[in-house]
């Protein structure tokens, strides 16, 4: 099982030869809700657009995007959070209570779980959806609107 609870990296042009990044890519997912217009590097063709669009649309895009860019992020991590977190944990806590008076398992029947082994996997299983409700409420303070489509 892997640990990857992170955003994949994807390059941003076929050959693959941009910087593999998590920023890389967040930036793809922005530019995918963005119109290209808007992503240009170039003063005049950025003013242009501007003068034809307008202040206003132009901020309800950048606004749009934004919180879409956030709302998959989001959906990525809470997904990889809850479907590895639980038996990551798991086995890093069992690893560590070996030779305590805490210790997990049933050494003589290591394929079994345990009744205190079965019980603490349930509640670390429930971490993820109180992680996830946690900062859907707390992104909610900073304007996070999660019904943007």
């Amino acid at each position: 099982m892997s640990g990857r609870l992170h955003i994949t990296p994807e390059a941003d042009d076929i050959g693959g030869t941009t910087k593999k990044t998590q920023a890389t890519s967040v930036q793809n997912e922005y530019s995918r809700h963005i119109p290209a217009d808007l992503l240009t590097t170039n003063d005049a063709d950025f003013e242009k657009y501007k003068k034809k669009e307008g202040d206003e649309a132009v901020a309800k895009s950048i606004y749009r995007a934004t919180q879409l860019t956030y709302k998959e992020v989001e959906r990525r991590m809470s997904e990889a959070l809850r479907d590895r977190m639980p038996a990551l944990e798991f086995e890093y806590y069992k690893e560590t209570s070996i030779g305590t008076a805490f210790e997990l398992g049933d050494k003589t029947n290591p394929d079994r779980k345990t009744q205190p082994e079965i019980d603490f996997l349930d509640k670390l299983s429930k971490v993820p959806a109180v992680a996830r409700q946690h900062n859907h409420d707390l992104m909610l303070n900073f304007g996070w609107k999660n019904n943007v489509s």
